[in-house]
């Protein structure tokens, strides 16, 4: 669940960044950018989500959190 939450943070921070390069890019008149490698060029951003495929693994990723956390809770439960 942590996981999720933190590239999605990723993601959504990526995407605002994207934004303001290509606002900024505009302005002095660059070729939008059209991922964050592109961007940041040599940092590692392979494992931030940046289109629809990338958050609907974040998506997977979180329901199967909350899955097993509630599978957790109900072992718990039977446990007692």
């Amino acid at each position: 669940m942590k996981a999720a939450a933190y590239l999605a943070l990723l993601g959504l921070i990526g995407q605002v960044m994207k934004s303001v390069m290509s606002v900024t890019g505009r302005i002095s008149q660059t070729p939008p950018v059209q991922s964050l490698a592109e961007a940041y060029g040599a940092g590692v951003t392979w494992f931030i989500p940046e289109g629809l495929i990338g958050f609907a693994v974040v998506l997977i990723l979180a329901v199967t959190g909350l899955s097993a956390i509630r599978l957790g809770t109900e072992l718990d439960r039977m446990s007692r």
